[in-house]
Order: C-alpha cells, then structure tokens, then sequence
C-alpha cells in the first residue's frame, strides 16, 4: 500500500507541476503551448537530418493531424516554420523551422528556463541534488521495467510464430 501512495503523490506532484508550466506559457504571451511543442520538436530533429510531416508530427506528438495542421498552418503564417515538398511525392511536404523561429523558440525557451531557474533558486541545492538522483532511479527503474516488458512481449509473440 505505501507504494500505491507514492505513486499517487508523485503523479499528482508531477501533474500540477506540469499544469504550472502550461499555465505560465499562457502567462507569457509569447505563443501557445502547442506552437512550442512543434518548434521544440523540429528544433530537436534540426540537426539530425530527420524530416516531419504533419502526420508523422501527430504521431509523436499523439495529436490528431487536424490539429497538427491547424498549428503548423498559424506557424507558417508567421513565418517559423516552413513546408518543403518531397521531390518524389509532391502531395507530402515536410516542415522545418525558419532562422526566425528558431529565434522566437529560443526566446520562448529562455523565458521557461528562467521562470525555472527562480524555481530553483528557492530550493536548497541539496535538495535539487537529491531531487536529480531520485529522478534519475526512478528513470532507470522505469527503463529496466520496459525492456523487460518489450522482451516478455517479444518472447511471447516469438511462441506464437512458431
């Protein structure tokens, strides 16, 4: 049972302090959350010679493609983001961020750092500290549990092929 009551504190804790991000977003004026989510992403898969469409967005982002498009679209209409079409399908484009919004996801980026760096400031640092080693355990608790669930799966689906 006190295990079930960690969980439950920590995904409450995890809950509002995720809400208190959104809701300083909204504070900031800068651009709704969902633009940053998208120049985030694309900012990430710049340098990795990825491309995105909007459906492959979606997928990641688990957003519906309506939605997607609709951002992408007011994104465009600025000017952060542009859509290049595919040489060989000319109905797929893929999305990049422009120099300008690389700039305005850069901005936005340093106004939420620093809003979290006041966070921080309040905080003891061994208490950060021991925040960042507890988190880390339970990430690699998390990862340890996930592979041996992905290689249960895989045995079991292996037994069905056979």
């Amino acid at each position: 049972m006190k295990y079930e009551e960690y969980g439950e504190q920590i995904q409450q804790m995890n809950h509002k302090m995720h809400n208190l991000r959104v809701k300083y977003y909204d504070l900031i004026k800068e651009m709704p959350h969902s633009e940053y989510v998208i120049l985030h992403r694309l900012e990430k898969i710049k340098d990795e010679s990825v491309a995105l469409n909007v459906t492959q967005l979606a997928k990641e982002l688990k957003l519906t493609a309506p939605a997607i498009s609709r951002t992408v679209k007011a994104l465009v209409d600025k000017e952060w983001v542009v859509r290049t079409e595919d040489a060989d399908d000319r109905r797929a484009s893929y999305l990049s961020l422009t120099p300008k919004g690389e700039q305005e996801y850069g901005k936005m980026k340093r106004k939420l750092m620093d809003f979290m760096l006041q966070v921080y400031q309040r905080i003891q640092d061994k208490d950060l500290e021991h925040y960042i080693m507890v988190g880390n355990q339970i990430i690699d608790a998390m990862q340890d549990i996930y592979q041996d669930s992905l290689s249960q799966s895989n045995e079991s689906l292996e037994g069905v092929r056979e």
